[in-house]
């Protein structure tokens, strides 16, 4: 029987959960989903530690940061050390100008590392771990726009070693002078992980930018505006961030209700029930068997065995939550079994 296996690492005011699916005595595979604080940074570096430990230095099969917040984002330095290999890694998009406005309304600034991020993602990720990202497939994963449930049918052509994704058409440009190896994601399709007769699947899901923010009522004149500002600052070779500010403050407003959080989902489950659950550090069982720190975990109803984790997510409305059922479907939100709560740790919450 595969064993699904997870850890929530202790960082103190932020998020690191790394996992594995275990298939007998064929390689594990590894994921990591966000790795950061704002705490002390000795928390994540202790995490870290461990964690090379525990999967003795092995390589990310797959990577998914919901943002670029340094709470999610501050120990992935840390973890790319002794040169270690990310196959995969998912990138949510979202167009230059979309990107700006988030930057804005979260009043990043333009000599903050996170501002970084916000000009292209890419070359941000690219400038401390050339060598290690040499070989990695970058997802982009644009917003789903569509109320639709998310599919797992691919074309088995797809797969690279053990994994498939469905790729879209090219939605821009400005990542075509990266040099990477870069693939736009079909949001409307999940990752499927196979090997011999199991089955899993990562769904990757970013909320539609509609749903983040108050949307200016003429959006096209608005994206000509700002567009306008990029260029004619590009052209002089000097800063358009007061320009783009002004604009936005109009458009959007200063309120920190309108706020506008990127945060991609990470869903993961197997198709074909049961699982064996292992829940690292122990932190949540309903039966258990001591192994060192590790605490095997049998679901008392078995056709749970999913895992949803939120990032930094916002489900407090009910457009947010319709959104996000539609786009999961309801089987798969019946089947959640470890929820990870958004905003981990925050004294609000």
């Amino acid at each position: 029987m595969p064993i699904l296996q997870c850890e929530f690492w202790n960082v103190g005011q932020g998020l690191f959960s790394s996992g594995r699916i275990q298939m007998g005595n064929a390689p594990s595979f590894h994921w990591v989903y966000d790795c950061g604080t704002n705490s002390s940074q000795k928390l994540i570096q202790n995490a870290v530690q461990k964690y090379n430990q525990q999967e003795n230095n092995a390589d990310i099969d797959l990577l998914v940061l919901s943002h670029f917040d340094k709470d999610h984002i501050s120990g992935v330095k840390e973890l790319l050390k002794n040169k270690r290999k990310i196959k995969r890694w998912v990138v949510p998009y979202y167009p230059l100008w979309q990107r700006l406005v988030i930057a804005s309304l979260l009043d990043i600034q333009p000599d903050d590392e996170e501002w970084a991020f916000y000009q292209n993602p890419i070359q941000y990720l690219k400038t401390d771990f050339a060598e290690e990202l040499n070989e990695t497939k970058f997802l982009l994963l644009p917003a789903k726009e569509n109320e639709s449930e998310i599919s797992i049918s691919l074309d088995p052509s797809n797969f690279d070693d053990v994994l498939s994704f469905e790729t879209t058409e090219k939605l821009s440009n400005e990542f075509d002078k990266s040099e990477q190896n870069l693939h736009w994601f079909n949001p409307n399709k999940a990752l499927l992980f196979r090997k011999g007769e199991e089955q899993f699947e990562f769904v990757l899901y970013n909320v539609s930018f509609h749903l983040l923010a108050k949307v200016p009522t003429n959006l096209t004149a608005f994206q000509k505006q700002v567009k306008q500002i990029i260029q004619s600052h590009r052209s002089n070779s000097t800063d358009p961030t007061p320009a783009l500010k002004t604009l936005y403050s109009l458009a959007f407003g200063n309120g920190s209700k309108n706020k506008n959080i990127i945060s991609q989902y990470l869903y993961i489950r197997n198709i074909k029930l049961p699982s064996f659950w292992g829940m690292g550090n122990n932190h949540i069982f309903d039966v258990s068997t001591d192994n060192e720190n590790e605490i095997a975990v049998i679901p008392k109803d078995k056709t749970k065995n999913a895992i949803l984790y939120t990032g930094d997510a916002f489900l407090n409305d009910l457009p947010l939550l319709t959104d996000l059922t539609q786009s999961l479907g309801a089987e798969r939100m019946a089947r959640i079994y470890c929820l990870q709560v958004p905003h981990h740790g925050s004294k609000h919450n």
